[in-house]
């Protein structure tokens, strides 16, 4: 009994360190981690954000193109 509520932890233990917090920059839409924007440099960010995309090519993707953005990066779709 104890095993299994011990395995329990240590499993949830595993998670929370992989779960890292991630910010959406409210400016240029930028995933980042710290405390300001690595792109535009704002400090504005949003916590709440829907779905992410990562754009490897921004002239050749067409969904870089419908969600107007130029560079290459990891992007938040919906703040």
């Amino acid at each position: 009994m104890l095993q299994r509520k011990l395995k329990k932890q240590r499993k949830g233990e595993r998670r929370n360190k992989m779960a890292s917090v991630h910010k959406a920059c409210k400016q240029c839409k930028t995933i980042y981690e710290g405390s300001k924007c690595p792109k535009c440099g704002s400090e504005e960010y949003s916590d709440a954000s829907k779905g992410k995309v990562i754009v490897l090519d921004s002239e050749k993707s067409e969904i870089a193109r419908n969600l107007k953005l130029k560079d290459k990066g990891t992007f938040a779709i919906k703040l």
